[in-house]
């Protein structure tokens, strides 16, 4: 059965979407494997940079996003802006401290040399609840902690109350080849 997204408003229908299947999440998840050892590959400075042309990309569609939240859950168009200035704001942040978060960390200790060295854990699955949908994809998707700074490949769910928003997640207009979903 498709799902649909209804303006709360208006009771207009403004789009319709088939559910996944187990071998569509599979695919996915598959997606999100195979495109973990190039994202974690990918030096950490070209990681930020990404995370700076979200932040741009965000702020340059802060209309259309707005709206879009409007649109679908009834949020007030002063919430939805402030929900894309926040995610906006996250990229930006992690583009800028991304690099010295990551950085390897003397600890002391009796060997030559030891450190805390930090690495991509493989595959993060996010699985949330969709009241914030553009925040809550920000989170999952580009930041997660800093999951996906860090090198680790991101998936998350959508869920039924707003299928526009969690089928179609805001990003940069060119699809990075590290974009697993």
């Amino acid at each position: 059965m498709p799902i649909r997204s209804v303006n709360p408003a208006t009771e207009e229908e403004l789009a319709s979407f088939e559910e996944h299947t187990p071998e569509d999440v599979e695919r996915a998840l598959a997606r999100a494997w195979a495109a973990r050892q190039g994202w974690r590959d990918t030096p950490v400075s070209s990681r930020a940079a990404r995370f700076a042309e979200l932040s741009a990309y965000l702020r340059h569609d802060r209309p259309r996003l707005a709206a879009l939240l409007t649109a679908e859950m009834g949020k007030p168009v002063v919430e939805a802006e402030a929900e894309v200035d926040k995610c906006a704001w996250t990229a930006e942040w992690f583009a800028e401290h991304v690099e010295e978060m990551l950085a390897p960390l003397a600890v002391p200790a009796n060997a030559t040399e030891s450190y805390v060295r930090f690495q991509p854990l493989g595959v993060i699955l996010a699985v949330m609840p969709w009241n914030f949908p553009l925040w809550q994809a920000s989170w999952s998707r580009w930041s997660s902690g800093g999951g996906s700074a860090s090198g680790s490949s991101m998936s998350s769910s959508s869920l039924s109350e707003s299928p526009t928003l969690s089928s179609i997640p805001p990003r940069p207009r060119s699809r990075p080849s590290w974009a697993a979903t």
